[in-house]
This record gives C-alpha cells, structure tokens and sequence, in this order.
C-alpha cells in the first residue's frame, strides 16, 4: 500500500487509523519529517511531545535492535498538511542488525500517522506491517522464485508482480492444507479447482 492522500482520507472515513511509511519518491515531507526527528534529538526532544520505546530480539544467530518514536508536532506543523487528513503524529523507526562476528548494520524509517500520541500502539503496527511484508516475500521468493525472473523490457516486470501478488492473495483464501507450490500446481491440474480460485475477491 503506497503512501497516498486518497488512501489516508479512505481510512479515516471508514472510522480507522492509518500509519503509513514515507519514501524518498516524496522528498518534500519525507524531508519535513527527518528534519523534525534531527532537531528533537538534538535537544532530546525538549519541550516536545514524544514517546519512544525499544525492542531486541535474537533469531537464528540475528541481533535485531529496533528503536520506536513517535513524535506530535507542533499545531503549526500539522496545520501546514491539511491533505493528510487526520494527520497527528509522525513516527520514526531505527533498526540495527548484527549477524555472527559481521559489522552491524542500521537503517531508519519515517512514517505520518494518524495515531495519538501512543507509541506502543505505533509500534505494534510497524511490527504487523514487517510480519505481512516477511511473509509475502518469502512467498514470492521460494515459492514463485521471483528472484530469478529476468523480464525486463517495458511494463512486463510490473505486470507480472501485480498477477503474482493477486494469485498469492486468492491462493491464501483456499483451505486447503497444502502449500503454495502445490496449490499452484493443483491449479494446473485441477480447472474445477483452478474456476473455485478465480471466484474469489482479491483482497
């Protein structure tokens, strides 16, 4: 799901709550943001509203340190970006791996909100947000070796990422206790079973 205006004003309309990640393709607010989360540490967030909170976890040989905040701007902020509705916080992630005896490695996320200011809550997000990610991609990688694709002329890569990600989706509404793999392959076999896939609503 992209960072978008009309996906913000969707959520908050329906009576939900959205935390979306900010990428560099939106250096205006993406910038904004990181300048708000520089001055705050350099004063330690002073006379700001700001939670934070950390989390480790050790996997498979993995440290993995990630440091949540999550900052309320000032009215004057807010009041500059009345196209993200129900903005009220932003959020910043900071995420520090160190496998075995190798050099650590880190990288920081930026997110608007329209969460108060809860950091717990912002991070339980974040966190659900990475478990769907990790999964989906661990789907594409093993399961459709998406990998090892090699199409690369015109829109021919990003057409066949949207039909995987929509046979994974209907795929993942099929009770069947079976893999993905198979159930690809039952797909092939099977047009009963391949006609009961395609009427399903893509979620």
């Amino acid at each position: 799901m992209g960072c978008q205006k009309e996906l913000a004003a969707q959520i908050k309309d329906q009576g939900a709550d959205y935390v979306l990640a900010l990428k560099q393709h939106q250096p205006t607010l993406y910038s904004e943001v990181q300048t708000l989360f520089e001055a705050g540490l350099a004063t330690d967030f002073r006379g700001l509203k700001h939670q934070e909170c950390q989390t480790k976890d050790n996997d498979h040989g993995r440290a993995e340190t990630r440091s949540y905040h999550l900052l309320r701007p000032r009215t004057e902020w807010l009041a500059q970006h009345p196209e993200w509705k129900g903005l009220r916080t932003v959020g910043m992630v900071c995420r520090e791996r160190q496998a075995g005896d190798a050099a650590p490695t880190g990288e920081v996320h930026f997110y608007i909100s329209s969460l108060t200011l809860n950091v717990a809550e912002f991070a339980r997000a974040v966190r659900s947000h990475w478990g769907i990610e990790n999964k989906l991609h661990w789907v594409l990688d093993v399961s459709y070796r998406e990998d090892e694709n090699r199409c690369r002329k015109d829109h021919t890569p990003e057409n066949l990422a949207w039909i995987r990600r929509m046979t994974v989706s209907l795929l993942a509404q099929d009770g069947t206790k079976v893999g993905v793999t198979c159930k690809r392959k039952m797909a092939g076999w099977d047009d009963e079973y391949l006609l009961s896939l395609a009427g399903r609503d893509i979620v």
